[in-house]
């Protein structure tokens, strides 16, 4: 054995081995056996590292049997509560890595190379979302950037932006369970409130972003961990964002778009919804974006595809993206 390698990683090594001949359901529930059991904090790490390869593995082989639905809604479908909880980990990797890849090639999907191309297999919506919202919020540039919704507060972004040169308010309801992320507090601040009263005063902020929080507004909150938020319109929220807002900065607002339904604690809008969510950026610059999920996100037109629409997933599986882009004038 080499001896400067810890007496606990060869049995690392022989777990690996004992995987192999095991489906898929099995190597989870073994993997989390040997994991409990262990009490060197060196083999438990190397542990939790060959969980996180054997995910990317079955998220590959599987994924071939999926005929191109949203992982999301194909992993809802696996029974098995342990290969369920490995694959969900692995599809938010493997969109993390688009998103990487995505913004280190300069930001597609903001021009794709042809109508209709698709891209982000597999992927939630957030793979349309962030790489927007993140061009939008120009981090590198200097200015105060309100993150309406603390979408922005992610170990994704702060890798992403490094030290920034803005200065990101992370805005979201008091009592919510949201990550506390050490370094750069100077840049990276929390506030909490209503997003229908913001409590900062007229033209604060250059740039705001406010990625898949308004079709939570006004809904059952209590999953966040926050209190119900009470009824009211989105468009409330919407105006408090422009109001915040300086004069010639950009707002982007991303929601859930198609058929419009209502989840309890999510909603989805319709051409109708979205006309009257936005209503009071009515006099500023509006430029909006559609795009779909079909085996793969594409960029579409207003009105949606039936076949998406259509498509009978369950719980948040969504299928379709409102991209508002406002300049204030």
């Amino acid at each position: 054995m080499n001896e400067s390698m810890s007496p606990a990683l060869p049995a690392v090594e022989a777990l690996r081995a004992a995987l192999e001949p095991l489906e898929w359901p099995a190597r989870f529930e073994r993997i989390a056996q040997a994991h409990n059991a262990e009490t060197d904090a060196e083999a438990r790490h190397a542990i939790v590292g060959l969980r996180g390869e054997l995910a990317d593995r079955a998220l590959a082989e599987l994924s071939i049997e999926w005929n191109g639905v949203p992982f999301k809604e194909a992993i809802l479908r696996v029974s098995a509560k342990r290969l369920r909880g490995a694959l969900t980990r692995a599809a938010k990797e493997a969109r993390n890595r688009f998103i990487v890849q995505v913004m280190r090639a300069g930001g597609l999907p903001l021009g794709a190379p042809e109508p209709g191309h698709r891209f982000a297999g597999g992927l939630d919506e957030r793979a349309v979302e962030m790489p927007l919202a993140l061009t939008a919020a120009a981090l590198d540039r200097p200015g105060e950037v309100l993150d309406a919704g603390s979408a922005l507060n992610l170990p994704l972004v702060r890798s992403l932006a490094g030290r920034p040169h803005a200065r990101v308010t992370h805005f979201t309801l008091p009592g919510s369970n949201e990550p506390v992320l050490p370094g750069h507090e100077d840049h990276f601040v929390s506030a909490f409130g209503d997003l229908r009263s913001i409590p900062y005063g007229d033209a604060t902020f250059d740039r705001v972003v406010c990625v898949s929080t308004l079709e939570h507004v006004g809904m059952d909150t209590t999953r966040f961990g926050a209190a119900r938020s009470g009824a009211g319109d989105a468009s409330r929220a919407v105006a408090e964002l422009v109001r915040v807002l300086a004069p010639g900065g950009t707002l982007l607002v991303t929601v859930p778009y198609g058929r419009a339904a209502d989840h309890g604690w999510f909603r989805v809008l319709d051409r109708a919804g979205l006309k009257s969510l936005l209503e009071p950026v009515a006099a500023h610059q509006l430029a909006l974006r559609f795009f779909y999920y079909e085996q793969g996100w594409a960029e579409g037109r207003e009105e949606p595809p039936a076949l998406v629409v259509d498509s009978p997933f369950a719980g948040d599986v969504v299928t379709g993206v409102a991209i508002a882009r406002v300049i204030k004038q």
